[in-house]
This record gives structure tokens, sequence and C-alpha cells, in this order.
């Protein structure tokens, strides 16, 4: 025990890290969206959001989100029901954050998940020219929506895309759902 006079409560410490550990482990994250990470716009030049933008607003609306890279679209995610699925966990929407310029190839596969039926949200705009030039002037009309910033994490919840709501402000609780074998599990922290 040598001479660390709180050795017997850092026990009581890792009794409970390795509870919470097992619990939250091996289970289906439910998320009620996904959000494009950013690099490959920001790689094409022209002025581009930072995902950390929308990823905030939501985090602190208690929307839960995963951040899906490009290679995650492109490696066999597909729509089912109106949700993109991409290994076994489904998003209700997928948020784009604003870029001025983004891949030919990106912009023609979220367009084609759009036309399978997923709900996406591009931040601030849609983007005006791919990397490989100007895009067609109707290619947004259908199937997308443009969201102010600020109003992402209400227009989701209006769509009903959220599992956990909240009967009034609680700005530091965060949550996490996931659900293993037949149980759900929700674990809620107070950052206060």
């Amino acid at each position: 025990a040598g001479n660390y006079n709180q050795y017997r409560h850092f026990k009581v410490l890792m009794d409970y890290c390795n509870k919470m550990s097992t619990i939250l482990s091996g289970g289906t994250h439910i998320a009620s969206a996904a959000v494009l990470y950013h690099a490959e716009n920001e790689w094409c030049g022209g002025e581009s959001m930072k995902l950390q933008l929308p990823a905030q607003v939501l985090y602190d609306a208690h929307i839960d989100y995963d951040i899906v890279p490009m290679d995650y679209l492109t490696d066999g995610a597909q729509v089912c029901d109106g949700k993109l699925i991409i290994n076994g966990e489904r998003f209700p929407c997928l948020v784009v954050p604003y870029a001025e310029i983004m891949p030919l190839e990106l912009i023609e596969l979220i367009v084609r998940l759009a036309d399978a039926g997923l709900k996406v949200f591009f931040v601030d705009g849609f983007p005006t020219a791919s990397d490989r030039g100007e895009l067609p002037e109707n290619l947004f009309e259908k199937n997308f929506e443009s969201i102010p910033l600020m109003e992402l994490p209400e227009r989701i919840k209006a769509l009903k895309m959220t599992d956990i709501s909240f009967s009034y402000g609680v700005p530091y609780l965060r949550h996490f759902h996931c659900v293993r074998d037949t149980g759900h599990y929700f674990m809620f922290f107070n950052e206060d």
C-alpha cells in the first residue's frame, strides 16, 4: 500500500470505472446526427466551416452526434428507411458544415444519399463549386435544406430526430445512449 493515504479510496474509483467501461462497451451508439468531417472541403480551397461549430451547437442543445469522415460515406454507407447506416449505426440526418468548394465525388455521394431518402442539412449555405468547377444551379433545389447554424438544433428537434429531450434547460448535462444485447443504456453526466 505504500504511503499513499488515499489508497483505499482509489479502489472505489477503479471499481466504478471498470463497471462503467463494461456497461458502455460493445454496444451500438444511438446518435441523432452524423456531422461531416470538414478536411476534404478545406483542402479544396475557398471558404469553409470547421465541424467544431455545428458540433458545439448540437452538443449544447443535447443532440448527440458522431463525426463522419468522407471515407465512411464512400466505403459502404447506405440509406435504409431514411436513415444513414454506417457500420451498423443509424443516423437520421447528415449535417454538412458550410464549404464554398467541395470535392465533386463527395457532392455526388451526398446527392445519391439524399435521393435515397436521407435528410441532409447544409449549414449556412450550399457549395457554389466543386474541385472540378462550377455546379449546376438547381443541384440543391430538392432533397436538401440550407439551415443557419444557430437554427440547426431546433430544426432537428422539430423533425423529431432526437431520442432524448429535456423539459427544461440543463446546459451542462451530457448524455450517451447505446443499445447492447436487448437493453438500452443511458449515461448522464453533469459537467457543472
